[in-house]
């Protein structure tokens, strides 16, 4: 009798990988992330000082990078609470 899932184990279609944080752990993917956060803070640099805004920089920025995803998480409410 198993409990749960094992690692490299087949459920649904998914293959699950043998160590959870190696996706987490990529170099590559690190770089991506943190290069995207800083070019949303580069663009609230220069919003702020385009606009004369009283607010960071990165305030701004973090702003820009999470509206999108809220409002996604809005207009697809229903369909998030069905599942």
């Amino acid at each position: 009798m198993r409990l749960g899932h094992q690692a490299g184990d087949r459920t649904a279609g998914v293959t699950l990988p043998l160590n959870p944080l190696s996706s987490i752990l990529d170099p590559v993917s690190f770089l991506n992330g943190i290069t995207a956060l800083l070019i949303f803070q580069l663009i609230g640099e220069v919003g702020v000082h385009t606009l004369s805004l009283p607010i960071p920089g990165p305030v701004l920025g973090m702003f820009l990078l999470f509206v999108p995803a809220g409002i996604g998480v809005i207009v697809h409410f229903d369909t998030l609470r069905g599942q």
